[in-house]
């Protein structure tokens, strides 16, 4: 067995490098488990808000709705109001 100081030496910079290369690797592996947990809990977070903006969509589109329906009925009363407000001015004329 014929142990030299070259051949000490490639093993031990192999070893180095090894450990280098794998605590680096585990470094990245904790990194990306770290950010995986954040995101999952931000888009936990995020679906109910998300839910909840879907509904209040919907609600501002029915009361939208609504809003231009009681618009339609105002403006058909105004209408009727004013051509009963010119019939009273007129038959007031004529009593005059």
């Amino acid at each position: 067995m014929d142990i030299s100081l070259t051949n000490i030496l490639i093993g031990l910079i192999g070893t180095t490098v090894g450990a280098i290369m794998s605590y680096f690797g585990v470094v990245r592996k904790t990194r990306i488990d770290e950010i995986q947990i954040a995101l999952i809990s931000w888009k936990e977070l995020i679906e109910p808000l998300k839910e909840e903006l879907r509904a209040t969509k919907e609600e501002v589109m029915k009361l939208r709705a609504a809003l231009e329906s009681a618009k339609l009925l105002h403006e058909k009363e105004t209408g009727r109001l004013m051509k009963r407000i010119r019939e009273l001015e007129q038959v007031n004329r004529a009593r005059t």
